[in-house]
Order: structure tokens, then C-alpha cells, then sequence
């Protein structure tokens, strides 16, 4: 193609009426439409063209001028009402960021925010064990020796039974300890070793009564001094017996047997005794008592004792108007001299009980305590769950009572059923509360330890008596095993979900959102199972096995499993391991 062909051509579209003439334009637009016109320049063929065809370049010219030229957009920049809008503009931009970050900032600082969850208490975070130190003919020295291993354990604590001087009946001398465990100073050496080693010591006490021949009760007797109203002295009705003896003031039984109150001659009265009448019950409204019990447990208090463990704590305190107990719903076989005729709803489990706790808690918290040094109450509790967790005390926290303890019998674990149904009954009565799982030797077994020690609350352990022979090594390497899990938020902080699968298998979950689930199942028996664990909330169909305590466990540790097989062996806790999934 050549300059003279297309002349030539546009010269014959003319010829055809292909290029019409167009109508006349404003000179507003013609002007328009000269300034945007389109430039063809043509030039030589390139030596790489292809066909001979020139290289056509189309420019395009004035079509800058179409918008404002620079002189007029100067114009409108210097105008003072663009200048004003655009200073009211920028003005408006940094208000509107400013307004924005002192409203991240007060969501930050200002707005409410998911409170931490509460820390652990010592008595919390780890697990504790039960001695009978009285029972052991080489008492405190037998429990130095056994140190090494509670600290190996992981024991957070001990509860020390018998070691007040007491006879038969009870405590004849809260100032001292049992002479054929030792002295005074030996079990002072004892706690302290205890504490430097972060083993805490709880000391079991009764306030409920004492022995006959504690030299309370002879001054009581006697109505002298402050020492008179330290026992519950009431007089007799006007009906006398045959031996000129008056009838007691209500229908109240001992637990033993017979009235549970006790003419004494010389004082002309009757003394109240919920036990044997060789055991006096102590008045603990008495304020003169009150200030002599503060006074003692200050004292051991002072000797490295991190806590009190009140035995027959149900006992406590009694009706103030000594109304008579009435009849029980199912009294059985029972008769009206029997204790189980009665509901004792006017001696047992009073409201009162905790208000008492209370007095002798306050007496004894101190603001240089941290957690880690807090003092604790246990109870011993006789009672359904609900009465048990009564001692909490309705302040959390404190607590008043933090270990009511849930002695956990035979019947309670024998069946993967009647496990879980103790379980939940204790763990729902406690409600905001920690729980306990308290456990003897007689009924323990490796995997059970491990179930209950992975639950919500602390885990207490009993040997048996003779710290000689405690053949429990299995058990106290169990309770160090689980310690590792029981300080991961899951296990510290998380919910529980318990089940009974294959009718012989007590499983269940614990899980706190952003951290690892876990899964513990434990076989109660008979025999080995093979079990589905699906059907729990969040939990995945492969598992990662922590660890079981079983010697012919097909499951090493970090071993895979799936949720819809898990072999579990008679009397064995597996341990799993889980992240958890959105349902």
C-alpha cells in the first residue's frame, strides 16, 4: 500500500457517496472538534516489516485541552471559597482520626473484658495425702522418712491425723502432741522440714468434743471461772426417775445409743454428748471458748501449719432452744430409741456449723499470705453431697471450708455407673466451688487414681495406717505422673463431660477454649473393652494417647488412635489428647 493507492481510493468513496458531507457544527463545537482531531503520520516501510506495509503511527492531539488548562485550575485553587473548603476538609479528616483512636483507646482500657480465670490455690493445684501418724509405733520419725517420697509424688500437702495428745475418748491437750510419736519440738522439726521441702502440713483437730479427762471439762465441772459455760450444761425436766435422777431436757440420742445428755450430781445438771458420755460436747457459742480455740490454733498456726482438718464436723453446734428432733420419714425398723428414728435436723449439719468455721477462718487470714501460703480448712462432713458443700460457705472466695471432704467408699467406685453417678453429684452440689475426690488405699488402683486425680478438684489419697509398709509406690508414682496434666489449663480450668460407655467404661472430657482437650477413659471391669468414644462435643476422630497405666496396653505414648476404637484393659485410665474442633 503507497501514498497514491489510498489517495486514489478516498478519492472513489468520495465518487460513491461513501464520505457524505456533514452538516454544519457550532463554532463552539467545530473548535472542539479540531483540537481533538486525529493525527495519521506515515512513514517509510522498516526493513522487518512484513508485506511491504507501512508503519502507521496514530496520535492523538488536544485532548488535554478537553479538561481545564493549567492557568484555570490555578485560578479555582487560589479562589477562597476552594481554598475554605479544602482547609475545612483536612480539618474534618484528622477530627474524624482522632475521634477513632480515642475510641480504640477507651476500648481498650474502658470496655469490659473476659475476667482471668481465678488462680489456684496450693491446696488447688496440687494433690494431697492422708496420714494416720498415731497409728504408726514410730510416728514422726516414720513420716520424716516418708518425705522423700511424697515430694517425689508431686504431694502438695499432707493431712496429719492423731498427733494431739488425746486417750481413748479424744483430745486431752490441744497444746501438745501424742507422747509415743514424739515431742513437741520433734514435730516442730517435722513441719518445718516439711515446708522447706513445699510439702504443707494440714492438721486434723477436733472442736466438736473431747475426752472426759480433758482438765476442761473437770473446771467446767466445777462452774469455775470462764470454764464454766465451755461445755453444754442444761437442766433436767421436773419428772424425776426411780433413783431421784430428772429426766433429760429433750429427746435427743447419742449416736452410740441412749439419751445423748448426762446428769452429772455435783453440778445438778445434765451435759450434752452427741458420742459416748465419755466424749463432752463443747459449747462453741461460748465466747470465753471462742477466744481459748483462737489462741490454739494461732499457736499451731505459728508452728508451719498451713491448714486444719476439723474432724465430726457435722457436730458442731446444736438448736439454741433444744426443740426436740422430730420423727424421720423412714424411720425402718427403727424405734424411738434408736438414732435413726430422728431426722437431727436440730444436731447435725446446722447452718450454724459454717458460721462457726467462719469465726475461727477470719481469726486466722492474714494479708501477708499469698496463695501459695493461704491457710486452708478441711472438714470431715457426714451428710448427702448438698449438706457437704454447705462448708463452702456461700463467699467465694473465700471459702470458708475449702476441702469438705467427699470420702469417696467402695460402693461409690465399683461400677463404671455408680463412679459416675458419685462423680456428678458431688461436682454439681459444689457448684462454683472446687470439689475433693478423697480415696483410701483399700478401694485404689492405678487407673482409678488417675481418673479421679484428672477430675475438676483435689485429689486426695489415704495409705494404709502402718507408714512402714505403705505398698502404695505404684500409687505415688501415679499421682507424680498426672501431676504434669493437672497444671494445663484444661485440667486446671476446664468443664467436664462424663459419661459410661459399653456399659462398664467411666469416660469423660476436659477442655477450656484455645488449649488441647483431653479424654480419659478408665475400665472399671469386668474384662477388657473395645470402645466407641464418639459423640463427645469438639472432640476429633484421631486422638494422641499421653499416656495409660496399664503394663499390656496395646498404646504406647504419642501413639494414634481412633475415636471409634479405643482398646481399654480391666482396671486401666488411659489418658488422650485432642484439638478441639467446632461442631
Amino acid at each position: 500500500m503507497n501514498l497514491q493507492r489510498f489517495r486514489q481510493d478516498t478519492m472513489a468513496d468520495k465518487k460513491n457517496g461513501l464520505d457524505e458531507e456533514a452538516p454544519p457544527q457550532a463554532p463552539e463545537q467545530e473548535k472542539l472538534l479540531e483540537e481533538s482531531q486525529t493525527t495519521v503520520v506515515f512513514s517509510k516501510p522498516s526493513p522487518d516489516a512484513t508485506n511491504g506495509d507501512a508503519k502507521i503511527d496514530l496520535g492523538t492531539t488536544g485532548l488535554a485541552s478537553a479538561g481545564l488548562k493549567k492557568e484555570e485550575l490555578l485560578k479555582f485553587a487560589n479562589d477562597p471559597f476552594w481554598v475554605r473548603l479544602r482547609w475545612l476538609l483536612f480539618i474534618l479528616f484528622w477530627l474524624t482520626w482522632l475521634a477513632m483512636l480515642v475510641g480504640a483507646i477507651y476500648i481498650v482500657v474502658v470496655a469490659p473484658k473476659c475476667p482471668a480465670p481465678e488462680p489456684r490455690i496450693w491446696a488447688e493445684k496440687g494433690q494431697l495425702v492422708s496420714v494416720d501418724v498415731g497409728a504408726d509405733a514410730n510416728g514422726f520419725e516414720a513420716l520424716l522418712d516418708m518425705l522423700p517420697e511424697l515430694k517425689e509424688a508431686s504431694a502438695a500437702g499432707v493431712l496429719l491425723n492423731n498427733v494431739l495428745k488425746s486417750d481413748a475418748n479424744g483430745i486431752v491437750d490441744y497444746g501438745d502432741v501424742n507422747s509415743k510419736l514424739g515431742n513437741l519440738e520433734q514435730f516442730q522439726l517435722l513441719t518445718s522440714k516439711f515446708y522447706d521441702a513445699g510439702v504443707k502440713v494440714i492438721l486434723a483437730i477436733n472442736i466438736n468434743h473431747v475426752s472426759k479427762n480433758h482438765k476442761w471439762f473437770n473446771l467446767s465441772l466445777n462452774a469455775t471461772g470462764d470454764y464454766a459455760d465451755f461445755f453444754l450444761w442444761k437442766k433436767g425436766g421436773t419428772v424425776q426417775s426411780a433413783d431421784g435422777t430428772p429426766e433429760p431436757p429433750n429427746n435427743w440420742l447419742s449416736i452410740p445409743s441412749g439419751s445423748a445428755w448426762q446428769y452429772v450430781a455435783a453440778r445438778k445438771q445434765f451435759y450434752y454428748h452427741q458420742h459416748g458420755v465419755e466424749q463432752p460436747d463443747l459449747n462453741l457459742r461460748s465466747a470465753n471458748l471462742q477466744k481459748e480455740l483462737k489462741k490454739i490454733l494461732r499457736t499451731w498456726r505459728g508452728q508451719r501449719i498451713s491448714g486444719f482438718l476439723f474432724q465430726d464436723a457435722s457436730y458442731l453446734t446444736e438448736d439454741e432452744n433444744l426443740a426436740n428432733e422430730l420423727n424421720a420419714d423412714n424411720p425402718s425398723d427403727a424405734t424411738f430409741t434408736d438414732y435413726a428414728f430422728y431426722q437431727h435436723t436440730n444436731t447435725k449439719n446446722r447452718n450454724e456449723n459454717v458460721q462457726i468455721l467462719k469465726i475461727f477462718k477470719d481469726e486466722l487470714l492474714s494479708e501477708k499470705d499469698d496463695r501459695e501460703n493461704k491457710i486452708i480448712f478441711a472438714a470431715d462432713v457426714d451428710g448427702t453431697a448438698e449438706e457437704v458443700a454447705k462448708y463452702y460457705g456461700t463467699e467465694r472466695p473465700p471459702a470458708v471450708v475449702e476441702l469438705p471432704l467427699n470420702r469417696l467408699a467402695k460402693a461409690d467406685v465399683s461400677t463404671a455407673e455408680s463412679l459416675r453417678a458419685s462423680v456428678m453429684k458431688y461436682y454439681k452440689s459444689a457448684g462454683e466451688n472446687w470439689p475433693n475426690w478423697f480415696l483410701s488405699q483399700e478401694v485404689a488402683n492405678q487407673g482409678l487414681v488417675t481418673a479421679l486425680a484428672l477430675l475438676p478438684g483435689t485429689f486426695i489419697y489415704q495409705p494404709k495406717s502402718d507408714l512402714q509398709n505403705l505398698n502404695s509406690s505404684d500409687i505415688f508414682e501415679t499421682i507424680h505422673k498426672v501431676q504434669h496434666e493437672r497444671e494445663l489449663p484444661s485440667i486446671t480450668y476446664g468443664g467436664l463431660d462424663a459419661r459410661v460407655l459399653e456399659e462398664s467404661v467411666f469416660a469423660y472430657t476436659r477442655s477450656k477454649s484455645g488449649n488441647p482437650g483431653y479424654m480419659i477413659l478408665y475400665n472399671a471391669g469386668p474384662g477388657a473393652k473395645n470402645v466407641s468414644a464418639a459423640g463427645f462435643q469438639g472432640v476429633p476422630n484421631i486422638l494422641s494417647v499421653v499416656h495409660q497405666t496399664s503394663d499390656e496396653s496395646r498404646l504406647p505414648p504419642k501413639s494414634k488412635v481412633s475415636i471409634d476404637s479405643v482398646p481399654v484393659q480391666e482396671k486401666e485410665a488411659i489418658v488422650l489428647t485432642f484439638v478441639p474442633q467446632k461442631n
